[in-house]
């Protein structure tokens, strides 16, 4: 993991403060956190690089404007180095709606921690109990070892008015696969999965035995889903949308296990993050 991610998942992972964030002392207790300098050295740092990091830094928030992923923080104007936590904008709004936005993404940082502590075997167990969320009538957790290359399936249904894309059967169906990396994935790992959906709509018998007779039955497009933790090295991303692969990493994760509205949204955002721990692991 790079010197970079490093301090921008840090950031993603502060809890919600009181008041607005003053960027060069986070970034230098940042250094020291993640980059494991002294204070000394992490002041230094801060001097060097504070302003590449500043650019960074707003390049990672237009990047989840991208995404459809709420930015996890707002700069404050002014020409300061200062920041507010989005999800504190939200609950001091007068509406109730907003407020419940704002307390919904206020445990992003819970759930993405927790995210973290997972193993590689749970990481796989994660994509099921999203899909869960996401409404799957049947999922899989796939047996660890030799799975022909498949971590999870499951069918997950079209949002359609026409019985055509809505009735039972017609469903997404899912072939999916995790990868619990501490650096980006690369394109070969693409290109391996690439070969698993290929031995999937042709059912070789490297495949064949792992299908659920639900998998079969459904008559729903076939459709690829890979979450790494992460992320993509850009030619992999590349790779994978030119044969229309589904792509997700650990912040997409966390969006959707943060907003949520089935996934026990009374419960505080610690308490939240420990129930998806849980559910986790009772599948493995």
């Amino acid at each position: 993991m790079s010197d970079k991610q490093s301090i921008l998942r840090g950031f993603q992972r502060l809890d919600p403060p009181s008041s607005n964030i003053d960027f060069r002392a986070t970034l230098s207790d940042l250094a020291e956190k993640t980059l494991g300098k002294n204070t000394i050295d992490a002041q230094a740092f801060v001097n060097t690089h504070l302003k590449k990091y500043w650019n960074w830094f707003n390049e990672d928030i237009d990047q989840q404007r991208r995404r459809g992923i709420l930015p996890y923080f707002t700069v404050v104007g002014g020409g300061t180095y200062a920041l507010s936590q989005t999800a504190l904008s939200f609950q001091a709004s007068f509406d109730a709606k907003e407020q419940f936005i704002g307390q919904l993404a206020g445990a992003r940082p819970s759930f993405l921690r927790k995210i973290d502590s997972l193993t590689d075997r749970q990481y796989e167990a994660l994509a099921c109990v999203a899909c869960n969320v996401l409404g799957a009538r049947f999922k899989v957790l796939t047996p660890p070892g030799n799975e022909g290359g498949m971590d999870f399936i499951a069918t997950l249904p079209m949002k359609s008015t026409s019985h055509i894309f809505s009735a039972t059967g017609s469903e997404i169906r899912i072939i999916g696969q995790c990868k619990k990396y501490q650096d980006p994935v690369a394109v070969d790992r693409i290109e391996q999965f690439l070969q698993t959906m290929n031995n999937v709509r042709h059912r070789s018998d490297r495949v064949k035995k792992h299908l659920p007779a639900w998998f079969e039955e459904a008559r729903g497009p076939i459709i690829g889903w890979v979450v790494a933790h992460m992320g993509y090295q850009s030619g992999a991303a590349d790779e994978a949308k030119r044969h229309g692969i589904v792509l997700s990493d650990t912040l997409d994760m966390a969006e959707l296990f943060s907003f949520s509205p089935s996934f026990h949204t009374s419960d505080s955002p610690a308490t939240r993050a420990q129930r998806l721990y849980d559910q986790c692991q009772a599948l493995i």
